[in-house]
């Protein structure tokens, strides 16, 4: 909306939109098992510091492979731009994955 998308390149972005909403769903879901996994290891009454730090990794690795996905989304739409709208994108706050990002 911001970048005026063509018919093709709106057409990319809900694609790679709804790709990203899919694969970040499943991330967060796998963040949460992990979160109460942790819970759950630390509520023994004997605390496994290996598995609780194991866990800790486990978790900020799956939140940096979410906000990955978020870079690529991004990064994957700005290849569809043309020039003078990969400067209106970079220039401001306008991003194609949010002009699609209906429901939310």
């Amino acid at each position: 909306k911001g970048v005026g998308l063509d018919a093709v390149q709106g057409a990319k972005a809900r694609m790679i939109n709804a790709d990203l909403r899919k694969k970040a769903a499943r991330s967060g879901a796998d963040i949460e098992v992990a979160r109460i996994e942790l819970r759950e290891t630390l509520d023994a009454a004997i605390i496994n510091l290996d598995r609780v730090k194991l866990k800790l990794v486990e978790i900020a690795t799956k939140k940096a492979d979410l906000s990955f996905l978020y870079i690529k989304a991004i990064e994957d739409i700005k290849k569809t731009l043309t020039p003078e709208q990969l400067s209106l994108f970079n220039g401001g706050e306008s991003c194609p994955l949010d002009a699609h990002d209906e429901g939310d």
